[in-house]
């Protein structure tokens, strides 16, 4: 068999493409001024889940494999910097400074209300605006829920637009929650919850482009990161249903022939919650791509207590109030105002109950870089409802329903993993750790095994009634609840070609691969040592035990799904270069020293490198005594031994 580390891949630069490769390459990596693309890799385990039933590869989100394909990081400005209506609590402010030097022609503006019944069977995209107001100039209170207000000059023509959001009490949720209340065993731990997805964005793409958002969730908020989150199908509505259903869609069951039926007789989690007592949210933007809405029929009822859809699609047709590549209102993002929404909610009832899914998908939808234009507004929103005890009966739910699924990026090994392992974070109370110490170490243990919307679904249902929860043995499992490190993605509902997990195999020690790989261990030992003169060389001297890791063909193939009707067809192409881990215990010479460690094979550059730290296995004693340090000493045999 021949050699499988002598190839290399070498770009020869020469004249005037060279000097033309190297300014490309320069401004590329020059405009990614927020972007860390040279970071040093991590130096920690080679692998980010490491259990019995399932091994996930840890790649580095700046690996050169994916240079070229990453685009600049920039944050959303809008076109428009100043607002001439705005609103505060439930009043309506005309900026009339502003006004008047921008828009002089402007007189007085009149505000009508969006408007959907709420026990009235409708079409999803229904809405009417009602009861206009009178011409006003001065400042407005709003007690309806949303507005479109217009402004006029002195011929009664429109020369601004813009609409509004607000959130009151509702007597007749009021009145539903109450009543359940009475029900229910008043000592009984109720905690509110608050989901905020993010269309599209992997965990190793928010480490990318959204260092802000990530960072003030770990340290501002001591959020718990779940590094084993791995997606169950293809796209947003087909892992939602199961985070929301604990189904599969064909479960449900819903089929591509049902496109013109709407979903109001399927049990979403938002159900369980208001039958129990709770106020609920849902909210999207991007009215015509909504989860439920995209090519089908969305619901004929308003699927929650607080529900914007009809707001969303009156801004989706309103002409002339958007800028910014249609991500922006006037001066407010379109993910700001979907964000408000819902602080205003979480504000409103901080001290009841209630439970919010909040899905934001436009601004992060199309491209690998456009993660970066949120990164400000996630981080902002998260500063505003982390202070007053804003969420101190409430736990957090941040995610992302997978990472993006086109692209260059995605045709590549890196993009392929990522695109099946979304973000997930969870932000508890301060008090949860102390009242539930054994759900907070379960919760903890977790961060580091293989999880699926479907147990999302399974936790909701458990942190609902925290304390009389029993599990129906589903797909499911709480994570509030230690789960086995012997899960597979088969125990845990990931169809093969979606599992991240890589296969094992046990090698021969005697295994000419194997030899190899060892010496190219014994190479990276002996350059640690090359400044080193009184060390000896080392040399292999046997092989102890090898193990390959390296991820399924199923994943390496995998081109895409089609859904026709009723039925999935997965399409398969060639077999992408990848990574394969080598895990080695063997032994040098001279001093007899024993090493554990692993090696990666890089397919693509066919080049090998030691991942993370190794270990010494059997003591050195005094046999480094030459060196200094513990890491210099586990390598070091000194050429001159104490007798």
């Amino acid at each position: 068999m021949k050699a499988i580390f002598t190839k290399r891949r070498t770009i020869i630069l020469t004249g005037i493409s060279s000097i033309f490769l190297i300014t490309m390459y320069t401004e590329i990596v020059g405009s990614m001024k927020n972007i860390p693309l040279f970071k040093a890799k991590n130096v920690n385990s080679f692998l980010l889940i490491d259990t019995a039933g399932c091994k996930i590869p840890k790649l580095d989100p700046f690996d050169s494999s994916i240079y070229w394909y990453m685009g600049s990081a920039s944050e959303l400005k809008c076109e428009v910097t100043k607002d001439f209506l705005y609103t505060k609590n439930n009043v309506l402010f005309i900026n009339w400074p502003l006004v008047k030097y921008y828009l002089p022609s402007l007189r007085y503006c009149k505000y009508d209300v969006i408007w959907r019944p709420a026990n009235v069977e409708t079409h999803n995209n229904y809405f009417q605006y009602i009861n206009e107001s009178q011409p006003f100039t001065t400042n407005q209170t709003i007690s309806d829920e949303f507005i479109r207000v217009r402004c006029f000059n002195d011929r009664n023509e429109i020369v601004y637009s813009n609409a509004f959001s607000f959130v009151h009490l509702k007597r007749n949720v009021e009145k539903r929650c109450k009543e359940n209340e009475l029900k229910q065993n008043k000592d009984k731990t109720k905690l509110n919850i608050v989901m905020i997805g993010v269309d599209s964005v992997s965990r190793n793409n928010m480490i990318r482009y959204m260092p802000k958002t990530r960072n003030y969730l770990l340290q501002k908020m001591s959020a718990l990161e779940f590094l084993g989150y791995n997606k169950v199908a293809d796209n947003t509505f087909l892992n939602i249903v199961p985070m929301t259903t604990g189904k599969f869609v064909q479960e449900l069951p819903w089929n591509a022939s049902l496109v013109n039926v709407t979903f109001d007789k399927f049990d979403f989690i938002w159900n369980k919650f208001s039958r129990n007592g709770y106020r609920t949210l849902y909210s999207e933007d991007s009215p015509y791509g909504q989860i439920f809405d995209y090519q089908k029929a969305g619901f004929s009822k308003p699927s929650a207590d607080y529900f914007d859809r009809p707001f969303s699609l009156a801004m989706e047709e309103m002409t002339g109030i958007w800028n910014s590549d249609h991500h922006c209102i006037h001066a407010r993002p379109e993910t700001d105002i979907a964000l408000e929404y819902t602080r205003q909610f979480i504000e409103k009832f901080r001290k009841s109950h209630y439970f919010s899914f909040t899905f934001v998908t436009r601004l992060t939808h199309d491209k690998i870089s456009d993660a970066s234009r949120a990164d400000q507004l996630y981080t902002k929103f998260l500063e505003k409802i982390n202070n007053n005890s804003t969420l101190n009966n409430t736990i957090l739910i941040f995610f992302s329903d997978h990472g993006i699924r086109f692209g260059k990026v995605r045709q590549t090994y890196i993009g392929k993993i990522e695109e099946r392992l979304p973000f997930l974070f969870f932000v508890l109370p301060n008090w949860f750790k102390n009242k539930f110490p054994n759900f907070y170490k379960s919760l903890y243990i977790n961060r580091n095994r293989l999880i699926t919307p479907f147990d999302i679904f399974e936790t909701l249902k458990h942190l609902m009634d925290i304390q009389n929860y029993s599990n129906e043995k589903g797909r499911g499992l709480s994570i509030l609840r230690e789960i086995s490190p012997n899960r597979t993605c088969e125990n845990a509902g990931i169809l093969p070609h979606w599992c991240t997990c890589s296969t094992e195999e046990h090698l021969s020690i005697t295994d000419e691969i194997v030899i190899e790989v060892a010496n190219k261990f014994t190479e990276k030992l002996n350059e640690k040592l090359t400044d080193f003169k009184q060390c000896e060389i080392l040399k292999l001297k046997k092989v102890i035990s090898a193990t390959k890791i390296i991820p399924s063909d199923d994943i390496l193939k995998y081109i895409k799904t089609s859904h026709v009707e009723d039925k999935q067809k997965i399409k398969f192409g060639d077999r992408v270069s990848t990574y394969i881990d080598y895990q080695l215990m063997l032994q040098t010479t001279p001093g007899d020293g024993m090493f554990e460690g692993t090696v990666r094979y890089d397919e693509f550059w066919k080049s090998i490198n030691m991942m993370g730290d190794f270990s010494r296995i059997n003591m050195y004693g005094k046999t480094s005594h030459c060196v200094a340090g513990i890491q210099l000493k586990k390598m070091c045999y000194c050429k001159k031994q104490i007798v």
